[in-house]
């Protein structure tokens, strides 16, 4: 199972989330977890998706809260194709780690621009 570990600034252990939505190709490596989670950090309130499942599958970026902040973490291991990233609520880039060089991507966010407008707006089918 593919798994991410959420901490806090402290420290402290918060919890984890599995990879719930595996690509075809994983499907002989990994089981896939069952459930999403919701973290709370301070006055920051996170879900968090595992490699492909936020490009590859907008539900599991949906579910958490729309109109919010995205992070992208890479592979972290040589040849991977991405870097990370931290894209703002209206889609623009906030800040990314150069690729190829190794680092910690740290941006400030500001909270108020994480509204949940669009999610707010959805009507269940």
């Amino acid at each position: 199972m593919a798994t991410a570990l959420v901490i806090d600034r402290d420290g402290a252990i918060i919890g984890f989330q599995d990879k719930v939505q595996l690509d075809p190709s994983e499907e002989n490596f990994y089981s896939p977890g069952s459930d999403r989670r919701i973290f709370q950090i301070g006055l920051v309130t996170l879900g968090v998706v595992i490699c492909h499942e936020g490009w590859r599958y907008p539900e599991t970026v949906r579910w958490a809260e729309n109109t919010c902040y995205f992070a992208s973490v890479n592979y972290a291991s040589a040849g991977s194709p991405t870097t990370s990233a931290v894209v703002r609520p209206d889609g623009t880039l906030l800040s990314y780690q150069p690729y190829g060089k190794e680092g910690l991507l740290v941006a400030d966010i500001e909270l108020s621009a994480a509204t949940g407008l669009l999610a707010a707006r959805c009507k269940s089918v």
